[in-house]
């Protein structure tokens, strides 16, 4: 991610936070194949994570502390950057230990991000389905580390955010 200005830098930490938030609501409401998948930080991980933050913890304080990390391209998984984005576009992102959940920001609109993404995703093998849901939608491919993953955009400030829930076939 690019450095910005002061007042521009909690907008992406909100963001990030924001994203993450809604990723570990996500987690427990059903995840993805073989049913509900555990809140990787423990019960009650949005309103731990959200105090945090309350609490006078900067953005980056408050996920690492629930267990996700800044990455830089250098961090991000070789399986990662073959079949769901490349290490460019991640370069700033907050990722869970084992990449199952991952924040991005982004500039643009979110209608627009959500496209660029779905695009994206597809020349890689994945087909995406309706959630219902503006700007998100459920991904499957027939093959490689991660076969289903569940994305959605919004737009936060003046970038949008990105969640990717992911299950991977190795855990």
């Amino acid at each position: 991610m690019k450095q910005g200005s002061a007042k521009a830098r909690p907008l992406c930490g909100a963001a990030a936070v924001a994203a993450l938030v809604a990723a570990v609501a996500l987690s427990s409401c059903g995840g993805g194949p073989g049913g509900p998948q555990p809140i990787p930080t423990g019960g009650h991980a949005m309103g731990a994570m959200a105090q945090l933050v309350l609490d006078g913890m900067t953005a980056e304080q408050a996920l690492a502390a629930q267990g996700y990390a800044t990455a830089t391209q250098a961090d991000v998984p070789p399986w990662f950057d073959a079949e769901v984005l490349p290490a460019s576009r991640c370069e700033g992102c907050f990722a869970a230990e084992d990449w199952q959940v991952v924040g991005l920001s982004m500039s643009g609109a979110a209608d627009e991000v959500f496209d660029s993404l779905l695009a994206d995703l597809a020349e890689r093998g994945w087909c995406a389905y309706e959630s219902g849901i503006d700007h998100a939608a459920t991904l499957t491919k027939e093959e490689g580390e991660a076969q289903w993953m569940m994305m959605q955009c919004a737009t936060i400030g003046g970038s949008t955010s990105v969640v990717l829930q992911l299950s991977r076939s190795s855990c």
